[in-house]
């Protein structure tokens, strides 16, 4: 087996490539399943979890040789965040202190400013790897802001992004 998917992947379809020379025939198999004829080529549908294609050989006088096996992990489940806290630190600081679902998970933070009921928000920070907690700097001290997070997991799964209001700020607390 000289190609296939990824050894983690959100992909149910998985592709094969065989080189068997001196074969002139293949059989495969996907998991617990029947061994069947297959070409040098093979394209199979899986569900999500743990999966081995196993490929055998047999030469012109049908002795098979060893087994290859491929092992494979289908991940089509999306990460999600909690935010625990989005709070003013300071007059133009806030903190996010929030949990990912996985632990292999990238997180992305967006601080978002509102505007106007109708319009859309405009994007004032992003921090593409953020950790929790995160700051933010440089904020208006009477603004409102938005903070949304979201994770994507190692198999390429991105997850709603979760969101929350940070006030603005107040000296009565």
């Amino acid at each position: 087996i000289v190609d296939g998917p990824a050894p983690l992947t959100n992909e149910t379809t998985a592709q094969f490539t065989i080189e068997a020379p001196g074969a002139i025939r293949l059989e495969c198999r996907v998991d617990d399943n029947d061994f069947e004829s297959c070409p040098t080529l093979v394209s199979r549908s899986v569900e999500e979890g743990e999966h081995t294609f196993v490929v055998r050989a047999f030469d012109a006088d049908d002795t098979q040789g060893p087994p290859a096996r491929y092992r494979w992990t289908v991940d089509t489940t999306a990460p999600t965040v909690e935010i625990e806290s989005a709070v003013r630190t300071g007059a133009e600081t806030a903190e996010v202190t929030f949990t990912p679902s996985e632990s292999e998970t990238r997180v992305e933070c967006v601080l978002l400013e509102p505007r106007e009921e109708g319009t859309e928000a405009v994007e004032i920070d992003r921090v593409p790897e953020c950790g929790s907690p995160t700051t933010f700097d440089g904020l208006k001290s009477g603004a409102r802001y938005v903070v949304q997070v979201s994770a994507t997991d190692a198999a390429g799964n991105v997850g709603s992004p979760d969101e929350a209001d940070i006030n603005a700020w107040s000296t009565i607390n």
